[in-house]
């Protein structure tokens, strides 16, 4: 695996001399093995998405956002069988590509999220041409941003990073735990995927309503994501457990998600009010939607100490589980908005 997207340490002494270790003759695969293969095919729903986003299709740039956050999960999640000194500045750039692709899906889901919106509100309460005139601020931003999309994907950087992707490379940056069994490494690996999320928990549920604690709940999110995906990798050798996990680190993810997506249409609400305003056309249509945007935050506040428990009780088997320090029933009672 090369690194020519960016400058590099030296690897660290905790590799292997060689990967040839990692293929031994047992039928059991190995923790390097499993990983492997999941970066594999990571990589190649990576290019796919490229090609469709190359393509116009519409759908493609959320794809593309998708196998990024996977590949990147698991260069991360995966720490102690991959070299944190190779795969650091290769998580880097595929942090700086998302950040490309971001602005132009965030644009799609914001209208679409209006759309939903307004087909939900009783035709009385809806005043003006609300979604014509949100489609035509938010066409713009989609087509500035596509631009920005399609640059990153034409650039000499994104080039470099396609390079460095080029799986399976001929020595792979594995320390000496790779060659460990799969069934018994990688639980440690969800184990500490599971211990990021807690500490993110643990910081929001000491925050009041504002800004902070929504910052605090979008890194829970990240780090659910992360726990998600590491949890996917893992489940085809560890089993029942990890997919029952599985299943509830997807649900806490949704549910987080509908948080997060609330807080980043208010701000886009208010300005596309802005903008009708100085159209002359009526803006209590998005005063309205804003305040139904607070009300799903709040239905997630409501929601989230019992969805915690289920997640928690389904991690009692994963070593350390003992000393995860989030607890559903104080958070219970904090849950209120404030705003």
């Amino acid at each position: 695996m090369t690194t020519t997207a960016t400058n590099t340490q030296e690897p660290s002494t905790r590799r292997t001399s060689s990967s040839k270790s990692l293929t031994a003759t047992a039928s059991l695969p190995t923790a390097g093995e499993v990983v492997l293969q999941a970066l594999l095919a990571q990589t190649k729903a990576l290019r796919e998405a490229e090609r469709k986003v190359r393509d116009g299709d519409p759908k493609a740039v959320t794809k593309m956002r998708v196998a990024i956050r996977q590949l990147r999960s698991t260069l991360r999640g995966f720490s102690r069988i991959l070299d944190r000194q190779v795969t650091r500045p290769v998580r880097a750039e595929l942090a700086w590509l998302g950040r490309q692709l971001g602005e132009e899906n965030d644009t799609q889901e914001t209208l679409k999220e209006l759309k939903r919106q307004h087909d939900a509100l009783p035709s009385e309460l809806i005043v003006g041409p609300v979604v014509d005139d949100a489609r035509t601020v938010l066409d713009q931003l989609v087509v500035r941003s596509g631009q920005t999309t399609h640059a990153a994907l034409d650039s000499d950087r994104y080039a470099a990073l396609r390079q460095v992707l080029d799986w399976p490379p001929a020595d792979p940056p594995f320390t000496e735990r790779a060659a460990r069994p799969a069934a018994e490494e990688l639980p440690k690996s969800i184990a500490k995927a599971l211990c990021t999320l807690d500490r993110h928990l643990v910081a929001g549920q000491a925050l009041p309503a504002g800004t902070e604690r929504d910052e605090a709940l979008h890194e829970a999110r990240k780090a659910d994501k992360q726990l998600r995906y590491v949890i996917d990798v893992a489940t085809p050798v560890v089993g029942k457990p990890a997919r029952r996990l599985g299943r509830q680190a997807k649900k806490l993810q949704d549910l987080l998600g509908d948080y997060q997506d609330a807080v980043v249409t208010r701000p886009l609400l208010q300005e596309l009010g802005s903008a009708a305003s100085a159209n002359g056309h009526p803006t209590s249509t998005y005063y309205l939607v804003d305040a139904l945007e607070q009300i799903r935050t709040d239905r997630v506040l409501e929601k989230l100490p019992r969805r915690l428990s289920r997640l928690y009780e389904e991690a009692a088997w994963l070593p350390n589980a003992a000393s995860l320090q989030y607890d559903p029933g104080t958070s219970a009672a904090r849950t209120g908005s404030g705003n």
